[in-house]
């Protein structure tokens, strides 16, 4: 009897144990709630945040570009800032100490969803972005364009416009041309037809009497600036356009480094030198020529260009899988094409260009290394390879 009464006050059914189960699953039913709440206060001020960092980028490179007319840049990187997803009350701009520069901050309150309940009821966004912007100024640039036995007729089609594209994107009043090619053009055969005048037909060999590395101007004389007509339009009776158009395929194998040793020495005889000087190098697979170290060569060649004050920067082109396959040095077998490529490129403000393997990012990271798949339109990264070398892109410095 006196057990029936103990079990009676507990509950027959075990009641007293369900309801302390209750109570506990109430409380962390309500804890995982809060929690749950925070989440969607984060997320949304993490999303807040990613559009405050995208509109101080885009207003800052927007604005440097007229620097260092400070009242124009500040209502250009306010506006551009505002375009992409914030109230212009929220863009602070400011000039650095560097005379070409400008810093864009973007300072927005998010209202929270839930935090208010513990007295937070809005959180502060902060991001900034500063960019830097050089002038245009006298620049003497070397396009070396692969022509070489894997350049189907497709990719040397692609190649072509390429390169047209950029002289059509140059100031010939600042931005003088020469052509490189690789393999070497014969100087005993001219092309034919409209293109009469140019030398873009392949040598048989490095060794043939006349080959050079060098297609336009021929004989060598400065860089030209011709290319365009008043209008803006390519002038297709400059050799360097009908040279482009005339480049056909050669049979030699793939030397990355002589090309560029030919166009330093071409920037030592003809250059302005009053100019700036750079080298657009277009490759669609790694070396093997003239020896046995030929990805070794053709990084002491880069190397050696820019200790003169050369800027590089390298295209790769269907490089992906592409290897070196030197039996020693710095790029043994086996290493990747995309590493020498980047490792060729001139640094920028101290930093290296950076191997990302021909991804998406690879064109994206403001870096002198591009990369592109067969499949794609190269006059896109010419250009933009081309803005960055010649000093007509503005880019993010912090």
């Amino acid at each position: 009897m006196r057990g029936y009464g103990l079990e009676r006050g507990r509950g027959p059914e075990g009641g007293g144990e369900r309801g302390f189960v209750l109570v506990w699953f109430a409380i962390l039913l309500t804890l995982l709630m809060i929690v749950a709440a925070f989440v969607v206060d984060l997320t949304y001020a993490y999303s807040a945040t990613q559009r405050a960092q995208n509109a101080a980028d885009a207003g800052s490179l927007a604005g440097v570009v007229v620097m260092p007319e400070f009242a124009d840049a500040e209502d250009i990187a306010r506006q551009v800032a505002a375009n992409n997803g914030v109230d212009v009350s929220d863009v602070t701009v400011e000039q650095t100490s560097v005379p070409n520069q400008l810093k864009v901050t973007v300072r927005h309150q998010v209202s929270t969803f839930f935090a208010g309940v513990i007295g937070i009821d809005t959180l502060t966004v902060t991001r900034s972005a500063t960019a830097e912007y050089e002038a245009p100024q006298p620049f003497d640039l070397v396009m070396i364009i692969d022509r070489t036995g894997s350049m189907t007729p497709t990719d040397l089609s692609n190649a072509k416009n390429a390169a047209k594209a950029v002289l059509s994107f140059l100031d010939p009043s600042l931005e003088h041309v020469a052509l490189g090619v690789l393999g070497p053009s014969s100087t005993s055969r001219e092309c034919t037809g409209l293109n009469v005048g140019a030398y873009g037909l392949p040598a048989g060999s490095v060794t043939e009497l006349g080959a050079t590395w060098l297609a336009s101007p021929s004989p060598a004389a400065p860089p030209a600036s011709d290319y365009q007509n008043p209008d803006g339009s390519l002038n297709t009776v400059s050799q360097v356009v009908k040279t482009i158009e005339c480049l056909a395929t050669s049979g030699v194998g793939t030397d990355l480094g002589t090309p560029i040793q030919r166009a330093q020495t071409y920037f030592e005889n003809h250059g302005r030198p009053d100019a700036r000087r750079g080298v657009i190098l277009l490759s669609d697979g790694a070396a093997n020529e003239p020896n046995n170290q030929s990805c070794q060569f053709a990084f002491n060649a880069a190397t050696q260009a820019k200790g003169a004050e050369i800027s590089m920067v390298t295209i790769g082109f269907g490089v992906q899988g592409d290897r070196c396959v030197d039996s020693g040095g710095s790029y043994p077998n086996g290493t990747a094409l995309t590493k020498l490529l980047s490792d060729m490129a001139s640094p920028i403000d101290g930093q290296p260009a950076v191997d990302l393997g021909c991804t998406d990012a690879e064109n994206q990271d403001g870096d002198n290394f591009f990369c592109e798949p067969r499949s794609a339109d190269l006059e896109e990264v010419f250009v933009q390879a081309a803005a960055q070398l010649v000093g007509r892109a503005p880019r993010l410095v912090e």
